[in-house]
Parts: structure tokens; C-alpha cells; sequence
């Protein structure tokens, strides 16, 4: 498959998520751009990260959760493709989601959350929880979890891949 740099250093990345090796998260990327079905735009990278995730992992090694909003948050994966790489069922994407984002934080919520059946809602801004996110004062201070969990993850994603990968 051929991609371009940008593509290459998220792929690159999310093997070194998943691996936690510069040498494996490399093998995984070539090994990855040698066998991925050659496409262009959102479903060649999809279909990128896909054969990387094959390459560099046997097993899971990160939780549905934490693998989900890396892809969504970190890499600009849309969510249903995020799902779809990392085994979510799409009905449960956007609670997941919310998961990794808070899982992202560096301090602990400790605090009880008032309405955990927006928890979703709020993670993708749905309007209606939104809205009542502005009227409800745990809502609005998990609202904020959230937001602060996604520019974490946005953040700590990128891990600058070696020299010469792209080409």
C-alpha cells in the first residue's frame, strides 16, 4: 500500500501504542504497507491501521476503551471506523469513547457522576446532553473531564516515527 507520511506516522504511532517497541512498531508498519489493499483518503488509512494492528499485536495489549479514543482522539479516526478496527460494537462506541477519554486524565474522577446515561451524550456532543450539561453542575464538570481527556490523547498520540518509514 502506498501512503503518505502522514498516514505513516499515525500507523506508526498507534504500533507503538499497541507495542510499546520502536523496532516492532516498524516492523509492523512495513510488514503492514506490504500487504494493506491499496486505497485513498479515510478507508486506505483505515485499512492501513488495520494490517498494523494484525502485524504488531497477537493479542489485545490496550483496553477496547483507551485503543478506541487513541484512534478517535489521537489519530482522526472516525468513530464507527475506530470501532470497527478495535472490536467495539458501534452501539457502544460512544460510552467507550468517553471511557478513554477519562482514562486519559492524569488525575482520578473521583467524584460521583450524577447522570451516567449521558456519559456517552456528553463524549460526542450530543446536543440534548449538551444542553443539559449547561443547567446541571456534574454534568458540566464531566463535560470538562472529557474535553481536557481528548487534547490529553490528542497529545500523547503522536510518537514521531524513525527516519526513511514513509518512503
Amino acid at each position: 500500500m502506498r501512503a503518505d507520511e502522514r498516514t505513516v506516522a499515525a500507523a506508526f504511532a498507534y504500533a507503538w501504542w499497541l507495542t510499546g517497541d520502536v523496532d516492532a512498531a516498524t516492523s509492523a508498519v512495513r510488514e503492514a504497507t506490504g500487504t494493506a489493499a491499496d486505497g485513498g483518503g479515510a478507508s486506505g488509512k483505515a485499512a492501513l491501521l488495520a494490517a498494523v494492528r494484525r502485524h504488531a499485536i497477537a493479542a489485545r495489549t490496550l483496553c477496547p476503551a483507551s485503543e478506541l479514543a487513541l484512534l478517535h482522539d489521537g489519530h482522526g479516526v472516525e468513530l464507527d471506523v475506530a470501532a470497527d478496527l478495535t472490536g467495539v460494537d458501534a452501539a457502544d462506541a460512544r460510552v467507550e469513547l468517553a471511557h478513554g477519554r477519562l482514562e486519559a486524565l492524569v488525575e482520578t474522577v473521583r467524584d460521583d457522576f450524577a447522570h451516567p446515561e449521558r456519559l456517552g451524550g456528553l463524549a460526542v456532543g450530543h446536543p440534548p446532553d449538551v444542553a443539559h450539561a449547561r443547567q446541571c453542575e456534574s454534568c458540566a464538570s464531566v463535560r470538562d473531564l472529557l474535553a481536557r481527556g481528548r487534547r490529553e490523547l490528542s497529545s500523547v498520540a503522536a510518537v514521531p516515527p524513525p527516519p526513511g518509514l514513509a518512503a
